[in-house]
């Protein structure tokens, strides 16, 4: 899970000329489905957005089952390190907002007992 595909443009910068390439890290954190995780409990406060730790993501095409981003494995990577990974999906407009208020919350210790608002 990336917050951007900027990784997929790294071999245009780089037949570009674009220096520095090797130091541009992206942040990178683990995915598991949804099934994997043995509380249900903790799954439903998820996808109601009481869990900071995690953020879900629906079953839909291509994921085709429910998914949960787990903020505290957040870590930074070398694009070119990411270069032989197969990216699954994209994310909208709407749910990189939805992702990215998730990360502030999860990361700025704000009340962490409230939904996530998913309307940003």
């Amino acid at each position: 899970m990336s917050h951007s595909c900027d990784f997929t443009k790294y071999k245009r910068d780089e037949q570009a000329g674009r220096e520095n390439l090797d130091l541009f890290p992206l942040l990178v954190t683990a995915v598991s489905r949804a099934s994997r995780i043995p509380d249900a409990s903790v799954v439903g406060n998820v996808r109601a957005g009481r869990v900071a730790r995690y953020f879900h993501l629906p079953g839909e095409a291509p994921l085709e089952e429910e998914h949960l981003v787990d903020f505290w494995w957040i870590q930074p990577v070398a694009v070119w390190e990411l270069l032989a990974t197969a990216r699954l999906a994209s994310m909208t407009d709407l749910w990189q907002r939805r992702l990215q208020l998730a990360l502030a919350r999860a990361f700025s210790w704000e009340d962490r007992k409230q939904p996530v608002p998913m309307d940003p």
